[in-house]
């Protein structure tokens, strides 16, 4: 069977050394290129190809560093939350998810940017995260998965989105593993990665990636490579637009860093 079949072979063993994968990878950005550096790459491809993207974005990043997020904003893509502060959700109160929420959305009402989306860092589950989130007036969170990974406790049945609390929020889940699980958890280069999604694509697909893969100069033109394939083939939409119409494939990104400096805040709350 070729790994890319099922490219989680060895993903229980690689998760025993977890804590050394965030290791590596910390060291990856405190002695290589920043996240924002890669990001600008990032940022430069997609102007060129017309594509856009939604960027959940940590709240305190969006705080220190307030020009390059309203740069993002004012290219066309969408901004959504991913907390104040890059923690599991899993393991906070209800007050405290509150709280976070709530932080995070002022800092990005106060740029001027509208958000009516969120992530959990790490795709953590919290029940009560719905509601406290549909209190707050956001309108889809992504936090499931459709598709078997170890760590990711929230499932989902379909890669649709589907409604949480009552009706007053939707869930739109991610269809295929992240960089992050192919590269860091199962061992696997880009180019598995970028052969993987591919095959798994469909016509309401949703992706995840990090900048810390997709960003460096060397991964770039497989990145390319993957984008222009997918808008040959597929209608390219929001998280925002996805989770009204039910749609399209999003394309997502995770910002939970920028600056070196910003490394030492995320292990400090870890």
């Amino acid at each position: 069977m070729n790994v890319l079949d099922n490219p989680f072979t060895d993903a229980f063993e690689v998760l025993k050394s977890k804590k050394s994968i965030f290791l590596k990878n910390g060291l990856k950005r405190i002695f290589g290129e920043s996240d924002c550096k890669r990001i600008n790459r990032i940022l430069e491809l997609l102007d060129k190809l017309d594509i856009k993207l939604t960027f959940f974005v940590v709240g305190f990043l969006a705080e220190k560093h307030t020009s390059f997020i309203k740069e993002i904003h004012t290219r066309g893509h969408e901004i959504a939350s991913h907390g104040f502060f890059h923690r599991s959700y899993a393991k906070m109160s209800a007050h405290e998810i509150r709280v976070d929420l709530e932080r995070s959305k002022k800092v990005f009402a106060g740029l001027g940017i509208d958000i009516c989306g969120f992530r959990p860092p790490y795709l953590s589950s919290n029940e009560s995260l719905y509601d406290i989130a549909a209190d707050l007036g956001f309108k889809y969170i992504s936090g499931s998965v459709a598709f078997d990974f170890p760590i990711y406790q929230n499932k989902a049945s379909s890669g649709l989105p589907y409604p949480r609390a009552g009706d007053r929020i939707n869930e739109v889940p991610i269809t295929a593993p992240t960089d992050f699980d192919l590269i860091s958890y199962s061992g696997r280069t880009m180019k598995d990665a970028v052969e993987h999604w591919k095959n798994h694509c469909s016509a309401d697909a949703t992706y995840l990636f990090h900048p810390l893969f997709i960003g460096t100069r060397e991964n770039l033109p497989l990145v390319k490579e993957f984008l222009l394939c997918l808008r040959d083939e597929h209608e390219l939409v929001t998280m925002r637009k996805k989770a009204e119409t039910s749609k399209g494939v999003a394309l997502t990104m995770d910002i939970g860093l920028l600056s070196k400096m910003d490394l030492l805040r995320t292990f400090y709350i870890r």
